[in-house]
């Protein structure tokens, strides 16, 4: 997650399309984009 630290917007593209979008301090804490990175699961809306 450094990646997050270094921005302040984010995007989470998952399969070509953005998944998630918005400040990096709320991606860092969403748990969706947290079990995606560390845990391999999709990401759902």
């Amino acid at each position: 997650m450094m990646e997050l630290s270094l921005v302040e917007y984010g995007y989470v593209l998952e399969l070509g399309k953005i998944a998630l979008e918005g400040p990096a301090a709320r991606l860092r804490a969403d748990e969706r984009v947290r079990a995606a990175y560390l845990g391999g699961r999709a990401i759902t809306r």
